[in-house]
């Protein structure tokens, strides 16, 4: 990881509300090892269900600096190739500027009066993009939908989603302790999917047990 510190947010606290003070710690010191190393952590507790969702926030702070420090790179370099440029045409002045008036006029002219000019052409119609609504009603819908689902459907479905089918019992227990939201289950469905992508989870051997 580039950056020396991870954003902590207080939408957290509600993801946080079942967890005891030892598992927060735990996932505390879990979130500032994968911010400084990148390492997978082994957790065991309730926390484990809560990480993902930080871990994903945290890859996205990353990638939002590095997009803003190469953003402001390319405005730098763009800046000095601007000043560059005019002091080149300032020493080197161009052709058109050493043209005496009425010649330069006359060259206007012709211009104007040329067919294939761009003011002899029409205007274009102006282009209209379709308009493809948000996703994010589907996806508050799902999240609703899911509010209303007794305890074992929506671990079945987070059971189906978790790629190390171990300890199923000790899993469902630690689920109905845990009693997620509609809004935390949604985000650790999200979570496993993009975690399955990793290459550690797809080499097997980072993945934590359910």
């Amino acid at each position: 990881m580039a950056k020396d510190f991870f954003n902590a947010y207080h939408s957290y606290l509600k993801s946080m509300e079942t967890l005891t003070d030892a598992e927060c710690g735990r996932l505390f010191r879990a979130c500032l090892n994968y911010s400084k190393f990148g390492t997978e952590p082994e957790l065991r507790g309730n926390e484990r269900f809560v990480f993902p969702m930080v871990r994903q926030q945290i890859d996205i702070d990353v990638e939002a600096s590095k997009v803003k420090s190469e953003t402001n790179r390319n405005n730098a370099l763009r800046r000095y190739a601007m000043a560059g440029d005019g002091m080149r045409s300032y020493a080197n002045p161009c052709e058109d500027q050493r043209l005496p008036a009425r010649e330069k006029e006359e060259n206007e002219e012709k211009e104007r009066s040329s067919p294939c000019s761009p003011s002899s052409f029409p205007p274009h119609p102006p282009i209209i993009t379709p308009y493809n609504p948000p996703k994010e009603k589907e996806a508050r819908e799902e999240r609703e939908s899911c509010a209303g689902r007794p305890v074992d459907v929506r671990f079945e479905q987070f059971w189906q989603a978790y790629p190390k089918k171990v300890g199923k019992k000790d899993a469902l227990k630690a689920f109905e302790r845990a009693k997620p939201t509609a809004e935390l289950f949604s985000k650790m469905l999200e979570a496993i999917e993009i975690a399955k992508k990793s290459p550690g989870w797809q080499r097997g051997k980072r993945a934590v047990h359910s």
